[in-house]
């Protein structure tokens, strides 16, 4: 088998030339170049008809091939460059521009699975502004970089969550603002999809927090003020008031100290509205532990508590000067206790509900 001219004039001129290898060309030729309208038809079969110059292809043209794949469109020296149309053989199709072979510039990819791409390319790989549309009908809009969302987007579901902000390899990573569907909203930092950093979430409520997020948790320092007034600054962990803190109510209290899984736990401090004051432990929001209760008249109370009232071993000084030490129940004078008059007198001995049953 040898290359030769089997028809026609394969000069300048119609003609057919077949090539050793089993390649074969009809169509036009000039000085000896394929040039014109021709088809060519590669050994493993391979099929382009279209435009030559010089030898190439050249013009507008369809490439059809053996794997199943098909082009249509344009060709400068046998590349792909300009306006043409590419499927592949699962059904997925590009339509738009092409540079030395490669899908660059602006066109629109639709795949099998209904994922559809409208936007620019480099290198046969989104890159630049875009929109992509999932079947389920969720929408992007916004930059890309090699195929990634990367850059800054507006990301719409079909739940009715919005997203507007940075993405970083197709996640949601950087500023942004995120508005559920429900109308909760963050304004802040993100990382890998998580509200991570510093933000601030609002809920349809009127309740806010501005402060730190790990991991789409409220961790570290953090300010959150609820709708009816009450504030609480201080320390949190995974969406929790835990650690130093201090809470104000809107009725004027306020309580610095201590918080384990949003409850007063631990060493605090807390002073009433109405001139009360306690320092003390605290445990799962109670006094309870060891303490002093100062009260707005005066009279004061240094000693053990459970559950918020006066229970076991202390010492109770009344704004008159009485003062009583001793055991105590529910806040009352109970058990073992010796109670001192302003005057100096002592009544010393056992103790029930206030009153003293058995002196010694």
């Amino acid at each position: 088998m040898y290359s030769d001219c089997i028809s026609g004039n394969c000069f300048t001129g119609q003609g057919t030339f077949i090539w050793a290898n089993g390649d074969k060309y009809e169509g036009g030729f000039v000085d000896g170049k394929r040039t014109g309208q021709g088809t060519f038809i590669w050994a493993n079969g391979d099929k382009y008809e279209g435009d030559f110059v010089d030898g190439k292809l050249t013009g507008q043209g369809t490439l059809t091939l053996t794997n199943g794949k098909k082009y249509e469109g344009y060709f400068v020296d046998g590349k792909k460059t300009g306006q043409g149309t590419f499927i592949w053989a699962n059904g997925n199709k590009y339509e738009g521009d092409f540079v030395d072979g490669k899908i660059t510039g602006q066109g629109t990819l639709t795949l099998t699975n209904g994922n559809k791409y409208e936007g620019y390319f480099v290198d046969s790989k989104k890159t630049g502004q875009g929109t992509y549309i999932w079947p389920s009908g969720d929408k992007y809009e916004g930059d890309f970089v090699d195929n990634k969302k990367t850059g800054q987007g507006t990301l719409t579901l079909t739940n009715g969550d919005k997203y507007e902000g940075d993405f970083v390899d197709g996640k949601i990573t950087g500023q942004g603002t995120y508005i559920w569907a429900n109308g909760d909203k963050y304004e802040g930092d993100f990382v890998d999809n998580k509200k991570t950093g510093q933000g601030t979430y609002i809920w349809p409520s009127g309740n806010k927090y501005e402060g730190d997020y790990v991991d789409n948790k409220e961790t570290g320092q953090g300010t959150f003020i609820w709708a009816n007034g009450d504030k609480y600054e201080g320390d949190f962990v995974d969406g929790k008031k835990t650690g130093q803190g201090t809470f104000i109510w809107a009725n004027g209290d306020k309580y610095e100290g201590d918080f384990v899984d949003d409850k007063r736990t631990g060493q605090g401090t807390c002073i009433w509205a109405n001139g009360n004051k306690y320092e003390g432990d605290y445990v799962d929001g109670k006094l309870t532990g060891q303490g002093t209760f100062i009260w707005a008249n005066g009279n004061k109370y240094e000693g053990d508590f459970v559950d918020d009232k006066i229970t076991g071993q202390g010492t109770f000084i009344w704004a008159n000067g009485n003062k009583y030490e001793g055991y105590f129940v529910d806040g009352k004078l109970t058990g073992q206790g010796t109670f001192i008059d302003a005057d100096g007198s002592k009544k010393t001995g056992i103790w029930l509900n206030n009153n003293l049953i058995k002196a010694r």
